[in-house]
């Protein structure tokens, strides 16, 4: 009976190291992949982390995906907007502005948490950020400062804390517009308006 218990705790710590390594593998799966030519569109094999970023001459945002193995399309218009379907998945899209953009607006990244929302497009601009997706409400965002450029570069902590905010809405688009007023702790405030001009949301760049 002893042998029997003990050959039932050797499967169990087996199946327990089996699915440990297959976690352990899927997440340290990573692909980079370099633009040279837009419009651009991938359709290949996704893995737990994606990167895409331009190698042209024209400067554009950076992004990288986590969670990504759901993703089934990234197409991208020019250096400055992205398109991504997902099925039923839960990526996480951190956007690095380029330098002109993020400086105007004051944002080192724009961090989006997908939450089975099958589409999302996002534009960035000198004027804001623009977000299209059939399912807004199922996406978490965070704006995060400038300010914060030094801490997340130069020995840059395991897990970086980040505020995280959902807007609530039914439309399809929102807009994203720095205010140019600031908080007491002097972190930027924006508002998201709806397509026609709505205000819909106050926020603060963390």
């Amino acid at each position: 009976m002893k042998r029997v218990i003990g050959y039932i705790i050797l499967g169990i710590v087996l199946l327990g190291l089996i699915f440990t390594g297959v976690h352990f593998y899927k997440i340290n799966q990573f692909k980079a992949n370099s633009i040279k030519k837009y419009p651009y569109q991938y359709d290949g094999k996704f893995v737990y982390t994606m990167s895409f970023f331009s190698d042209t001459q024209e400067e554009g945002e950076s992004y990288i995906f986590t969670k990504a193995n759901k993703i089934e399309q990234v197409k991208m218009k020019n250096e400055h907007t992205i398109a991504y379907k997902e099925k039923r998945g839960k990526s996480i899209l951190e956007t690095t502005l380029d330098d002109k953009i993020g400086t105007q607006l004051e944002l080192y990244l724009f961090i989006v948490k997908n939450n089975k929302a099958s589409d999302v497009k996002m534009d960035f601009s000198m004027e804001g950020i623009r977000v299209t997706s059939n399912q807004i409400a199922n996406l978490n965002f965070s704006l995060v400062s400038n300010k914060r450029i030094n801490e997340l570069t130069v020995n840059p902590p395991k897990n970086p804390k980040y505020a995280y905010f959902q807007v609530d809405t039914d439309e399809k688009t929102i807009i994203f517009k720095l205010t140019g007023k600031r908080d007491k702790q002097n972190y930027a405030k924006w508002n998201i308006f709806t397509e026609d001009g709505t205000l819909i949301k106050k926020v603060t760049a963390y």
